[in-house]
């Protein structure tokens, strides 16, 4: 079984195995178009108890979604690839045909994710670090890199802009 599958018409096929449940829907947070958020789509039952609908076609891009299973929100087991937001984990789907999205034959930086300890939300928090191409191996030494961190924090990252707490910084 493959969910979520993007057929070349850029319809997206969306698969869950669940023989005891008794109603599936696909919800997006708004990202799927013609399904907003707050809202969902029912997923049809067949009789080998896999759940499916199919979307679209679907403009190029990458799109959040998660199922709610019984009232139970749940990512789709199936996907490895999932976003996370501030309370929230969802599965994620790509849609191929966006020029900035779509992976092309040409250098690439890297992106590093930093765990650190955010004394105002007594929790840790996550930072990403881009590096351009050639950072890592000294070849672009002094190139600067980017980094972002959005949300309260008054812990102070070596190298980062300071920020007030509560505010959000970009570099």
């Amino acid at each position: 079984m493959i969910s979520p599958e993007v057929s070349a018409e850029r319809q997206v096929t969306f698969r869950l195995l669940a023989p005891k449940a008794e109603q599936v829907q696909l919800n997006s947070g708004g990202d799927i178009p013609g399904i907003g958020a707050g809202q969902g789509r029912a997923l049809t039952k067949a009789e080998n108890g896999v759940w499916e609908t199919t979307v679209g076609p679907l403009p190029p891009g990458a799109y959040r979604y998660s199922f709610l299973v019984d009232g139970v929100t749940v990512v789709d087991p199936r996907n490895p690839k999932t976003s996370e937001s501030n309370e929230n984990t969802w599965s994620l789907v790509q849609v191929p045909g966006a020029d900035w999205l779509d992976t092309r034959d040409v250098p690439h930086g890297a992106v590093a994710q930093v765990t650190y300890w955010a004394s105002t939300l007594k929790r840790f928090r996550r930072l990403h670090v881009y590096t351009p191409p050639g950072y890592e191996s000294g070849e672009r030494a002094g190139t600067p890199s980017s980094t972002s961190c959005t949300g309260p924090s008054t812990r102070t990252i070596p190298g980062a802009p300071s920020a007030a707490p509560g505010s959000s910084w970009t570099t």
